[in-house]
C-alpha cells in the first residue's frame, strides 16, 4: 500500500546561510512581516480612501500573507509568483532612484537648495536593499530545488 497521505517534508532546516550565521529564510521572513505590518498600518491610519484605493489596499495585504504563508511553507510556485512579481516592482525603486540622481545633478550643478545628498543615499540605500532581498528569494527557491515526496511503495 503506498503512503500517499503523509505529510509534506519541510525543507525549513535546509535553508541557505548569510554569513554561515544567519538562514536566509529568517531574513526573508522578517522583511515580509514588517513589511505587512507597516502596510497594515498605512491602511488604518488613512480615514478616507476611495473605493479604488481601498480595494488595492486590501490586495496588497492578501498578497503579502501569501507570500509570507508561502515562505513559511515552501511551497514553490507561489514563491516563484512572489519573486517575479518582486522582479517587476524594481522599477519602483529604479524610479526613484532615478530621480534622485536627477537631483542630485541640480543640486551639484545648479545649486539648487534641495536635500538631494541625503535623497541620493537614501535611495540608493533602499534599491541595494531590494537588490539583496530579491537575491535572498531567489536563493531560497533554489534550495528547495525539486525535492518532491513520492509514494512509497511496499512489496
Amino acid at each position: 500500500m503506498s503512503n500517499f497521505y503523509e505529510r509534506r517534508v519541510l525543507h525549513s532546516m535546509e535553508s541557505p546561510m548569510l554569513c554561515d550565521l544567519i538562514p536566509v529564510k529568517l531574513v526573508v521572513l522578517v522583511v515580509q512581516i514588517a513589511t505587512l505590518l507597516i502596510t497594515i498600518g498605512v491602511l488604518s491610519r488613512s480615514v478616507s480612501l476611495s473605493s479604488e484605493s481601498a480595494m488595492f489596499e486590501i490586495f496588497v495585504v492578501v498578497f503579502l500573507v501569501a507570500s509570507v504563508v508561502s515562505f513559511l511553507a515552501d511551497y514553490e510556485l507561489f514563491m516563484h509568483i512572489h519573486y517575479w512579481v518582486a522582479c517587476v516592482l524594481i522599477l519602483v525603486p529604479l524610479y526613484y532612484w532615478g530621480q534622485s540622481i536627477v537631483n542630485l545633478y541640480n543640486h551639484i550643478f545648479n545649486n539648487s537648495e534641495s536635500p538631494a545628498v541625503f535623497s541620493f543615499a537614501t535611495s540608493t540605500f533602499i534599491l541595494c536593499a531590494y537588490i539583496f532581498y530579491l537575491w535572498a528569494c531567489r536563493q531560497l527557491i533554489i534550495s528547495l530545488g525539486r525535492k518532491y515526496v513520492l509514494p512509497f511503495f511496499k512489496s
